[in-house]
């Protein structure tokens, strides 16, 4: 799992759905990176895309003050740590946002804001865009 933000939260995402044309300024983002390939269900670029098309289509060129940086979670790790209980899905007085997807939550309590906090040490590496390019080149 790769988790996109930065420290101010505020990461553009060009070619999302939601966007309509225009880049889409996510708090975080998650998408799934496997081999070459990118699986990103907010994207219209297709699923899978390969891993180069998405990092130019989608980040390029950068936002001045909306960069991403990402934590990259081996599948592994990502299933023994991950936890959402849905909590970051209320508002103050516990009323859902949006409706609550068809699954049950993952794991027992709530962990998802420690993987977007790509400040602090935590599981995986992190990485800048150039370095998440060179991460996922098996040639390299």
């Amino acid at each position: 799992m790769v988790f996109i933000s930065n420290a101010a939260r505020k990461v553009a995402v060009r070619r999302q759905a939601a966007g309509r044309g225009e880049p889409v300024v996510w708090d975080y983002h998650v998408v799934l990176i496997g081999g070459r390939k990118v699986w990103d269900p907010d994207s219209t670029l297709g699923l899978p895309v390969d891993v180069d098309l998405w990092i130019r289509e989608s980040f390029l060129p950068l936002v001045p003050g909306f960069e991403p940086r990402f934590r990259i979670v081996d599948a592994a790790t990502y299933r023994s740590t991950f936890a959402s209980d849905r909590s970051h899905m209320l508002d103050r007085n516990g009323k859902p946002l949006k409706p609550a997807p068809d699954w049950p939550t993952i794991g027992k309590g709530m962990n998802l804001m420690e993987f977007v906090d790509l400040e602090q040490s935590f599981v995986g590496k992190i990485a800048d865009l150039e370095s998440l390019a060179r991460l996922t080149d098996p040639r390299l």
